[in-house]
């Protein structure tokens, strides 16, 4: 049978990850939701000429294909393609609603973006699949539907979760996530799973092949305590960004007691007064900064111990035969003062340093290795 192409897509994907035209692995789910979306809307159209009908043809779809044919440059820009069966010279007698799909997306995208009513172009059940679309995104990250064009249609997590809340009938979305927490509860009749998170308890299933890891996890090394993980997955989130459940699992990892990121998560569940009365909460997104700012601390081989500061800092702590180092820093704007004792010599050393400085962070690590934390 002779096929018809017609390109329908080219998505430009901005972004560090994408950098050199390169589209990550994840991302090409991304292009398959696009597939789904782009026949309901090929759909929708034909039942908006066709009012009388309530189901589309039979060969509606028949020999309607997708396929990825490059990556352009320019950021990552996936150029899809619709490949449809020719009648004869001509393109199958439906071939249109599925190319005219694309400009009702990108003008439904456009109106998100300029603070329109994208439902005043597409009907919600369509806009709601975009649900499968851009959950990895990253917040400094943004997909452009019209890269050449003046208008671009710019898709960004923001705009997604705006959509999808204001279109959920419980002001819910879904995006990909890590969560760190201690696995409380395992049921192998219903492959489910329960994981607390702070006081909060959420609960997901568990996919068969992940189950030995979930066993792992949920075992009491020793009686009675819990072993920190961190999930990585599809998470289902309110308005506020509160995570409500775990909707699938890609990824478990069991955690070291001292992992950088579990200490840190630790920190947000604190309470005004949490000290004899005194000491103020961490805001979380300043310990999620942080947390970001101090990831290269895991290329050492020791982990700081990182405790709470009644003034409102956060304490890491590092100690060896030799030193005794200390680095107190605030949370909200990553400055802190490092301490180091020389405890052979009793000499110290300090210096203030802000953590969100490539060239102080790179003295840190040097510092820390240059006394043995290695």
């Amino acid at each position: 049978m002779e096929q018809h192409r017609d390109k329908i897509y080219s998505p430009r994907f901005v972004g560090e990850r994408f950098k050199e035209h390169t589209l990550p692995f994840e991302f090409l789910d991304d292009l398959q939701a696009l597939e789904k979306i782009n026949n309901e809307i090929a759909r929708w159209l034909y039942l908006q000429e066709h009012p009388e009908r309530k189901r589309v043809p039979k060969n509606f779809y028949k020999g309607i294909s997708y396929g990825l044919t490059a990556i352009g440059e320019g950021s990552a820009v996936p150029q899809t393609e619709l490949i449809s069966p020719n009648t004869g010279l001509f393109p199958a007698p439906y071939h249109d609603y599925f190319t005219e799909a694309p400009r009702k997306l990108t003008e439904a995208i456009h109106a998100m973006e300029v603070g329109g009513d994208p439902s005043e172009v597409l009907p919600a059940e369509i806009l709601l699949l975009l649900e499968r679309f851009g959950s990895s995104l990253q917040a400094d990250e943004f997909v452009e539907f019209a890269p050449s064009a003046p208008q671009k249609a710019k898709f960004t997590p923001e705009g997604r979760k705006k959509l999808l809340v204001g279109l959920s009938k419980d002001k819910d979305y879904t995006k990909d996530a890590r969560i760190l927490g201690e696995i409380i509860d395992l049921n192998k009749e219903k492959m489910t799973f329960e994981l607390r998170v702070g006081k909060k308890k959420l609960a997901g299933p568990v996919s068969p092949d992940l189950y030995a890891d979930f066993l792992e996890a949920f075992a009491e090394e020793p009686k009675g305590a819990k072993k920190p993980v961190m999930i990585a997955g599809s998470i289902r989130f309110n308005s506020f960004d509160t995570p409500k459940s775990i909707v699938s699992v890609g990824q478990l990892n069991i955690l070291e007691p001292l992992d950088i990121q579990w200490q840190l998560e630790s920190l947000k569940a604190l309470k005004p007064g949490w000290f004899d009365g005194h000491g103020s909460a961490y805001d979380p997104a300043a310990i999620d900064m942080l947390s970001k700012c101090i990831d290269e601390f895991y290329s050492l081989t020791k982990n700081p111990s990182i405790y709470p500061n009644p003034q409102g800092l956060v304490n890491l702590e590092w100690d060896n035969e030799a030193f005794d180092i200390t680095l107190e820093v605030d949370p909200m704007d990553r400055k802190g003062v490092y301490h180091s004792l020389d405890l052979k010599i009793r000499r110290s050393t300090e210096k203030t340093i802000s953590l969100d400085q490539d060239a102080d962070r790179k003295w840190l690590i040097e510092a820390l290795r240059t006394s043995g934390i290695e």
